[in-house]
């Protein structure tokens, strides 16, 4: 299977080409600014951006590929433009596609009837990372001339994330240092990264079109995660009655906001629940 990854050479994206790379029926190829990919060896990488795909000197039929840097409107409407002969393509997009709400199934968000525009309101300003998604979706669901996945993921913890979202609870925590929630009870839902990389990895041969939740099963309350966190290190949290720059919890929604996986596991796949991966990601964050 010829499959091109774009981006994607930290975090999950490194645990997929690695994947990949030992996967003796994969033909990989890899497409980052850097030209370097940690722990892959067998892999052609091809250093360059995918704002200027033309100049990269990629083929342009692939089996797949899989998507980490589209970003918005124009990255994917530069791919659809670009691989005209692919014969998959997977978008990895986000659960932030969604509105506030419990349990979201792929139909909280139907790209097909989002009316793309240039310039956001003043309410899509407010998450530019959501409106950009949207409007990236849209444009595979209504211009793309092949087959596209629309992989959702929500919060992504483990212990290769770079961004060490989930560390700074376990930190805080451990050093007695505040943390700023500004709705204990709003629920999230998470995915962890081995899981992610292992759906990613599944789905490559798989004819699963159209959006995707993919996620632990449960959500669950910052409150609750706080509380799980404390249990392990044996130490209780400092909650602040002030946000700062410092203090704000990563995770600090003011909203519930939550995906249903009915779909994914209706496909075949299966993620493990979150009692399942987080005391053994709390312990190897330990300090």
């Amino acid at each position: 299977m010829k499959t091109l990854i774009i981006g994607g050479n930290r975090f999950v994206g490194l645990r997929l080409s690695r994947l990949l790379d030992r996967d003796s029926g994969c033909e990989l190829h890899i497409l980052n600014r850097s030209g370097q990919v940690p722990g892959v060896t067998k892999a052609t990488i091809h250093k360059g951006s995918r704002d200027d795909l033309p100049a990269s000197g990629l083929d342009r039929d692939w089996d797949v590929v899989v998507d980490f840097s589209c970003y918005n409107d124009a990255h994917a409407k530069g791919s659809i433009g670009f691989f005209r002969k692919v014969g998959r393509y997977v978008h990895i997009s986000t659960g932030s596609v969604y509105d506030d709400g419990r349990y979201q199934t792929e139909a909280g968000f139907v790209p097909e009837k989002w009316t793309r525009h240039d310039t956001p309101t003043e309410e899509e300003k407010k998450d530019p990372y959501k409106f950009g998604k949207r409007q990236a979706e849209a444009a595979f669901a209504q211009g793309a001339g092949f087959p596209v996945l629309l992989v959702r993921i929500p919060f992504i913890a483990g212990l290769d994330d770079y961004t060490r979202r989930f560390a700074f609870h376990v930190e805080r925590i451990a050093k007695a240092l505040p943390i700023y929630v500004p709705n204990l009870e709003a629920r999230s839902s998470f995915a962890d990264s081995e899981d992610a990389a292992r759906f990613l990895h599944w789905c490559l041969d798989k004819d699963l079109v159209g959006p995707v939740n993919v996620a632990s099963p449960a959500d669950i309350s910052l409150k609750d995660l706080l509380a799980f966190i404390e249990g392990r290190l044996g130490r209780k949290a400092r909650l602040a009655a002030e946000a700062t720059e410092e203090n704000h919890s990563p995770y600090g929604i003011a909203e519930t906001r939550t995906m249903d996986v009915g779909r994914m596991k209706a496909a075949g796949f299966a993620t493990r629940p979150l009692e399942e991966w987080l005391p053994g990601l709390i312990d190897g964050l330990k300090i």
